[in-house]
């Protein structure tokens, strides 16, 4: 161990361990495979001291914090992916003993996303640490990693992830007149996050004299269209810089 903290992760599948051990390479985070467990190692993570008292807080705002940001941009570059979930935090001694420091569910791959995982394992190395960078540099792409990767209620998170995009463009239109999506689907993604008779009091408003939509979105065609406004808006972002 060269930090003194490491992140033990918990992953669903081998292949999401294949995936997001290959999203890694190149990258100043660590992938460490010890006694079939898998663990993060990250140099941002402060030394804080011998004492897991005094360490604990600034490491687990951490993991909270960065294991988001780091799936949702492996996401992006495998869509595929299922997010590893936080298993222990993990506090490594000046003699090297490690005192684990506790949490942690799964998902089964379907056969078409399979292959699509196994066709990214068999592609060139990715830019991975083109996304890392550009997350570090740039503060909307940090809250949006942040907000589309929490775990919990997912609308209000998804939402906040509509409103960095289209203010960092300037608005709607922009994302209209770069093809993203439609304003159809937009429209339908805002009316079922906004509203209590469709998702219950997961909504972002508890009354509204708008009608429900319709064809309310699943959280997982909600999921699907901000991960791709994410994918195009960082890939946009990442070509602007040359």
């Amino acid at each position: 161990a060269s930090q003194r903290w490491w992140i033990e992760l918990l992953f669903n599948s081998d292949v999401d361990v294949a995936v997001f051990e290959k999203a890694l390479k190149g990258c100043d985070v660590r992938f460490i495979e010890f006694n079939g467990r898998f663990f993060i190692e990250d140099h941002r993570m402060p030394d804080v001291g011998d004492q897991i008292e005094n360490g604990f807080d600034p490491i687990s705002k951490y993991a909270v914090q960065e294991l988001p940001r780091l799936n949702t941009a492996v996401k992006i570059i495998c869509p595929e992916f299922v997010p590893a979930k936080l298993r222990c935090i993990i506090y490594i001694s000046n003699k090297g003993q490690g005192h684990p420091i506790s949490i942690a569910k799964g998902v089964t791959h379907g056969v078409q996303s399979l292959r699509a995982m196994v066709a990214f394992l068999d592609s060139p190395s990715p830019r991975l640490s083109a996304v890392l960078r550009l997350y570090a540099a740039n503060a909307d792409v940090r809250e949006a990693l942040l907000y589309f990767g929490l775990e919990g209620n997912p609308w209000p998170s998804l939402y906040k992830v509509r409103e960095i995009i289209a203010d960092s463009l300037g608005g709607d239109t922009n994302i209209f007149d770069r093809q993203w999506c439609s304003r159809n689907e937009l429209a339908r993604f805002d009316r079922t996050a906004n509203h209590q008779e469709v998702i219950g009091q997961f909504s972002r408003h508890a009354r509204t004299k708008v009608a429900p939509p319709p064809n309310p979105m699943t959280e997982s065609e909600a999921r699907t269209l901000l991960l791709n406004l994410i994918t195009l808006w960082t890939r946009d972002l990442l070509q602007s810089e040359h």
